[in-house]
């Protein structure tokens, strides 16, 4: 057998054992899930049915657990904007500790080459004139003990459609969520951005709850991704403090949730769009630590183009990652993914300067922490190869090579203390 082989077969048996460690954790939390009565809250397998862009009710059943109790015990939404004839963008982070019954949101933005050179230290970020914009990626969040959902928002829902939520906190604002549309107005610390959200992009076109998870959605995992579209179209207010910084315009956006127990223990993720909408590119490569051992890389990507509609998951049989190189100093990542019919290379590059503050991240059940920095200001390469029986026989045919400019780039949990 020659190497190729051999790093297959060695990455495979891998994946297995990352596999057996999930369905371990997965058993310790889930135990006697299938006696809790329907007084004690909604099971786990009511939960894996629902749609997943709908919040989930939290499970707080005594047959839980208590270090896992209430699962999900954090959930949160993620929308991100990129103006592409500007090259202004913005994102928002609404998400809600269920187990501390607290809620925290979160504006990024990173302005366009243009706009840093004609800000001066007379437009201040911080309001207090002692600095100025420049170009990076800023953050600003705020915390509420006073956030509710409402569900059931979408009107002629059809089947298979989410019920829609909407999501508000006094003094913050509110984010509407339905099938075909959402809404957002948010301020915090004298930002807002208000947008409306149309025209989406779905990972799977017929069935809007499949996402990147595939058929791991089911398993009560420490870390739940969907998204919810690839590429809307998107029309956007953003005003700063004092009219510092006042963009208005139409782009694309992207958006997705996560829920569970916590994020992973070390994370890259990457999102970007082509300027037309014709290419999406989005994944993320992750470890967790399990009994004081720490799991090979697993992770899901998802590659949308005119040429090529793939998807790699780890936990799928004969899907591996291969080469992951993460140097958060240094600000880039590369990693290639193998599928029985395709190779795709990713490589991710920002200017360190360029990550913003410590964005609020869900590091237990109970504490969030400044744990992720991201980056509008990245580029992420990404070449596609096609080929027979994971590339060990025959030759690999190059389908299509390209560049996302202005993509978004996060570094996440431990990778930050490296």
């Amino acid at each position: 057998m020659d190497f190729k082989g051999v790093r297959f077969y060695t990455i495979s048996c891998a994946g297995l054992v990352v596999f057996y460690y999930v369905v371990i954790w997965v058993a310790q939390i889930s135990g006697m899930v299938s006696l809790v009565s329907e007084k004690d809250g909604m099971v786990l397998g009511e939960m894996s049915r629902q749609h997943p862009l709908d919040p989930h009710e939290p499970n707080f059943s005594k047959w839980l657990p208590e270090s896992v109790r209430p699962y999900p015990s954090f959930e949160g939404w993620y929308v991100r904007l990129l103006d592409t004839e500007s090259n202004f963008s913005a994102a928002m982070v609404v998400a809600t500790n269920y187990a501390t019954n607290e809620s925290q949101v979160t504006l990024l933005f990173t302005l366009s080459s243009k706009d840093a050179e004609l800000f001066n230290s007379s437009s201040p970020v911080s309001g207090a004139g002692s600095s100025s914009y420049k170009l990076r990626t800023y953050s600003r969040a705020a915390m509420s003990k006073e956030a509710k959902f409402e569900v059931g928002r979408s009107e002629n829902r059809r089947p298979g459609d989410p019920l829609g939520f909407e999501w508000e906190a006094p003094g913050l604002g509110k984010v509407n969520m339905t099938a075909r549309e959402a809404r957002l107005d948010i301020t915090i610390h004298g930002y807002t951005l208000k947008a409306h959200l149309t025209e989406h992009v779905l990972w799977d076109a017929k069935r809007s709850e499949r996402g990147p998870e595939g058929w791991a959605k089911v398993l009560p995992l420490p870390t739940h991704w969907y998204v919810y579209s690839l590429g809307s179209r998107i029309e956007y207010d953003f005003l700063g403090p004092g009219g510092s910084l006042t963009r208005k315009g139409v782009g694309l956006a992207h958006s997705e949730k996560n829920w569970g127990i916590s994020f992973p223990d070390g994370h890259v993720w990457f999102q970007g769009f082509s300027a037309d909408n014709s290419a999406q590119i989005l994944g993320s490569i992750a470890y967790y630590t399990l009994g004081g051992v720490k799991t090979p890389y697993v992770g899901a990507m998802g590659y949308r183009s005119q040429a090529a509609n793939i998807d790699m998951r780890s936990v799928d049989i004969g899907t591996y990652f291969t080469d992951v190189r993460m140097s958060y100093r240094n600000a880039e990542f590369t990693v290639t993914g193998v599928s029985a019919s395709h190779t795709i290379k990713i490589h991710a590059r920002a200017d360190f300067e360029t990550l913003s503050e410590p964005i609020l991240a869900p590091v237990t059940k109970v504490k969030w922490d400044f744990a992720c920095r991201e980056t509008f200001l990245a580029d992420v390469s990404v070449e596609v190869f096609e080929h027979g029986v994971w590339g060990l026989i025959g030759d690999k045919r190059l389908v299509e090579k390209r560049t996302f400019n202005n993509a978004a780039f996060e570094f996440g949990e431990e990778l930050l203390k490296t």
